[in-house]
C-alpha cells in the first residue's frame, strides 16, 4: 500500500490552514492534539491491530476493502484508492484514508476518506467519513460536501466523540442597508469552526447553545475591535463574533451588542442585520448528508436509501448565458456591492460546476472517469495561476475586486457550462 511521497490524511493547505485557524485564536481544544487525529491508512503497514491489515496496495478494514490503483490527484499525481463493501464500490478515485479507532465511540470505528471535488471557490477536496459498528460492520456512509458550502476543512477530532470542522460561508458577502457598509471577500472571509456531533446513529452539526463553553472560548480570544484596520476586516470580525456569541447561546440582542461593537460607531447599525444573517446560516446549514451503505440498504429491503439531514442540491444559475457581470452592476449601489455580487455569482456558478463533475464522475466508467479527473485537475490549476496573476487585484479595494471576481466569474463559467455539453452517459 506504500506510495511514495503520498501526503498524509488532509491536503497540506487545507490542514494548515486550520491548524493556523486554532493555533491563532489561542483556543486549546479539549482532547484535540495530534496524537488524537486520524492515522494514515499506510501506517497500519507496520501495526498489528486486529481487523486491519495493508500490504502490496491492499487493505482490509474489517468488512471494507480498500485497493489502490494508478490514477490522478491533484497534488501529485499518483495513485488513488477505491473503497468497497461486498464488492460495490461505496467510494472511488479517493486521494486519501485515513482511519481513528474507539471513535465516535469505544470499540467503533471510523474511516476518513478525501476525495478530489472539481471546483474552483470551493477547492479542492470533499470529505467522507464511514462508520463501523463494534462488530466491524459500516452502518454508515457520511458525506461533507465542500463546494456547497465554500471551501472546508475537517480533521481534528475530539475525545468525547466530536468532529471539529468550519468553513468560509460569508466569502462574497456585503450586508444590505443604506450608509456606511463592508464587503468580504476571499482574502479576509472569517472562518467559522462548526462540530460534527455523533447522534442517535447519524453525524449531525452542532445546535446553536449546546456546546456553550467551546464558543465562548473562540469568542473571548478574538481580537479587539481596534485591531481591525478598515471596514472590511471590522465586518469580517463582527460576522465572526455574531457567530460564535448565537452559537454559544447567547440571545440576537446581546449578540447585537456584540457585534456593534466589533463594527465599531460608523458601522454599528448594521449589527442586526448581520446577526440575522448568521441566524440564516446557522439554521440551514446542515453540513451532512447521511446515507446507508449499499449493502445495508439492499438487506433492509430499500435498494436506494433515502438520505437524512440532506443538504438540498444547488439548483444552480440558469443555462442561458446571462451577463453576470452586467446584471451586478446594474444592481450596484457601490462599488462594493458590485464587487460582492460578482463574488456570490463566481461561487453560485461553482457549486454548479461542482454538481455537474460529481454527476459525470458517478455516471462514467473508470477510464472516463480518470480522464475527466485529469482534465479537472488541470482547469484547476490554471484556475490557480490566474488567481496568482491577478494578487494584486484579489487583495485590493473594491473596484480591484470586481476586476478580480468579474475575471475568475468568466473562466468559472466557461468550465461549468463545458461540463454541461459533455454526454451524461
Amino acid at each position: 500500500m506504500a506510495r511514495p511521497r503520498k501526503r498524509i490524511f488532509l491536503h497540506a493547505r487545507s490542514f494548515l490552514l486550520h491548524a493556523l485557524a486554532v493555533l491563532l485564536s489561542g483556543l486549546s481544544l479539549p482532547g484535540t492534539t495530534l496524537a488524537a487525529q486520524a492515522v494514515p491508512l499506510d501506517a497500519y503497514a507496520r501495526k498489528a491491530v486486529p481487523g486491519i491489515t495493508v500490504s502490496g496496495g491492499k487493505a482490509r478494514v474489517h468488512d471494507l476493502a480498500i485497493e489502490a490503483y494508478p490514477g490522478e490527484d491533484i497534488k501529485e499525481g499518483q495513485s488513488v484508492y477505491r473503497v468497497s463493501l461486498d464488492g460495490k464500490a461505496l467510494v472511488s478515485d479517493a486521494d486519501d484514508v485515513a482511519i481513528r479507532e474507539n471513535f465516535p465511540r469505544p470499540g467503533m470505528t471510523t474511516l476518513v476518506v478525501t476525495s478530489f471535488s472539481g471546483g474552483a471557490t470551493g477547492c479542492c477536496y470533499s470529505y467522507a467519513f464511514l462508520t463501523l459498528d463494534a462488530d466491524g460492520r459500516c452502518q454508515l456512509v457520511t458525506t461533507l460536501d465542500s463546494g456547497r458550502r465554500g471551501e472546508f476543512d475537517a480533521g481534528f477530532f475530539e475525545d468525547d466523540g466530536r468532529i471539529l470542522c468550519g468553513s468560509w460561508p460569508f466569502e462574497g458577502y456585503a450586508p444590505d442597508g443604506n450608509g456606511p457598509s463592508f464587503a468580504i471577500f476571499h482574502a479576509n472571509a472569517p472562518w467559522l469552526a462548526r462540530q460534527l456531533v455523533f447522534d442517535g446513529g447519524r453525524w449531525r452539526a452542532d445546535r446553536a447553545g449546546e456546546f456553550p463553553d467551546f464558543y465562548k472560548a473562540r469568542l473571548a480570544k478574538l481580537p479587539a475591535p481596534a485591531s481591525a484596520a478598515d471596514a472590511d476586516s471590522r465586518g469580517s470580525l463582527a460576522l465572526e463574533t455574531a457567530y460564535d456569541a448565537l452559537m454559544a447561546g447567547m440571545d440576537a440582542r446581546t449578540a447585537s451588542g456584540l457585534t456593534a461593537k466589533a463594527l465599531g460607531t460608523k458601522l454599528a447599525a448594521l449589527a442586526p442585520t448581520l446577526v440575522k444573517d448568521v441566524q440564516q446560516v446557522i439554521a440551514t446549514d446542515a453540513l451532512v448528508e447521511n446515507k446507508l451503505p449499499a449493502a445495508a440498504a439492499l438487506a433492509a429491503g430499500r435498494e436506494n436509501a433515502p438520505p437524512e439531514n440532506a443538504v438540498p442540491t444547488p439548483a444552480g444559475p440558469a443555462r442561458v448565458s446571462e451577463d453576470d457581470a452586467a446584471l451586478c452592476l446594474q444592481g450596484a449601489k457601490t462599488p462594493c456591492d458590485h464587487a460582492a455580487c460578482l463574488a456570490a455569482r463566481l461561487k453560485h456558478w461553482d457549486e454548479a460546476l461542482n454538481a455537474r463533475f460529481r454527476e459525470l464522475m458517478h455516471a462514467y466508467s473508470e477510464d472516463r472517469r480518470a480522464a475527466l479527473k485529469k482534465e479537472e485537475i488541470a482547469w484547476v490549476k490554471a484556475y490557480m495561476r490566474l488567481q496568482e496573476a491577478m494578487k494584486a487585484q484579489r487583495q485590493g479595494p473594491c473596484p480591484d475586486q470586481a476586476v478580480y471576481q468579474a475575471a475568475m466569474l468568466d473562466f468559472v463559467k466557461k468550465r461549468e457550462l463545458a461540463l454541461q455539453a459533455l454526454p451524461s452517459r
